[in-house]
């Protein structure tokens, strides 16, 4: 797959958006000529078009605001009945032992999975969820996989308030063989033409993305072509919006040096921040500051 860029705007606006129908073949020939002016896309500059319908999240039941526990207690429901239909097609006997520990396994990988964006970075920070998530936020991450699907939890505040999916492109599946395909089934979908967003690296965004919304929730479909896969995120948009002027205020503060880090190399001797609590009682002096006067003697 080829990974579509901000110069394919024009074509996505022009061609993809307007007609809602596209193939690999029109994609690769539109990709070889000079792409068509773009048009507008008829609804507000920096808003993504509202869809006609509410979006909903499935499985039913699921939605935003859930804790970690909340959402590890509604996915065993959940694999509890994804397995009822192997439990029926398993002859009694220590074959059934097997399906308990699978199942017991899938439940305890979710609890696992969970990731901390404290003050250290993490791996995840080597893959495309490069810029879903802040760290010193309180932020955190589960994942599972299900029925081959994969699918990212973030939580700030351990709350619940982005789903990611990562879904696969190919023939006859959700989303269709490629990412114009995906766009043209989620126009149809939230009837709609949605918002197409370029390749941005200033504004976190490391692909073309298409979006929609509604009055609370905002669906984003990520070009991941080059792994043959579409993310779809469903976010908050109240925290998607609160976290978007978070990240943006510390990227004034990225250049600057860490104060445990500056503390440790800042020229001068070393300096004990703890020493004048013993010097108190010694009264002697050890590691002050340059010209600072000695503790009173211990009366």
């Amino acid at each position: 797959m080829v990974r579509f860029r901000s110069s394919a705007l024009g074509w996505f606006l022009s061609v993809g958006l307007a007609v809602g129908a596209w193939t690999a073949a029109d994609a690769n020939a539109a990709g070889e000529g000079k792409p068509p002016a773009a048009k507008t896309s008829g609804h507000p500059a920096g808003q993504p078009p509202l869809v006609k319908a509410p979006i909903k999240l499935a499985p039913d039941g699921l939605r935003f605001g859930l804790t970690p526990d909340e959402t590890m207690e509604f996915y065993d429901k959940v694999f509890d009945q994804d397995f009822i239909p192997i439990y029926k097609a398993t002859p009694v006997g220590p074959k059934i032992k097997e399906v308990d520990a699978a199942l017991a396994e899938q439940k305890s990988a979710f609890a696992r999975s969970e990731v901390a964006f404290g003050n250290l970075p993490t791996g995840i920070d080597n893959t495309p969820l490069k810029g879903e998530y802040n760290y010193k936020n309180n932020e955190t991450m589960m994942t599972l996989t299900r029925q081959g699907q994969t699918r990212h939890f973030f939580f700030q505040g351990k709350r619940l308030w982005k789903v990611y999916d990562v879904v696969a492109l190919k023939k006859d599946g959700e989303l269709g063989a490629s990412y114009h395909d995906a766009v043209a089934i989620l126009t149809k979908r939230y009837g709609v033409a949605g918002r197409v967003l370029p390749e941005d690296a200033a504004h976190g965004r490391a692909a073309t993305e298409v979006d929609w919304a509604d009055g609370s929730t905002h669906v984003r479909a990520i070009d991941r072509s080059y792994d043959n896969v579409v993310g779809l995120a469903f976010e908050d948009r109240a925290t998607a919006d609160r976290l978007a002027a978070y990240r943006s205020s510390q990227k004034s503060d990225e250049g600057q040096i860490d104060p445990t880090v500056a503390a440790v190399t800042k020229g001068g001797p070393t300096v004990d921040p703890n020493a004048s609590a013993a010097d108190a009682y010694t009264g002697k002096t050890h590691g002050a500051a340059p010209g600072a006067a000695p503790p009173p003697k211990k009366k």
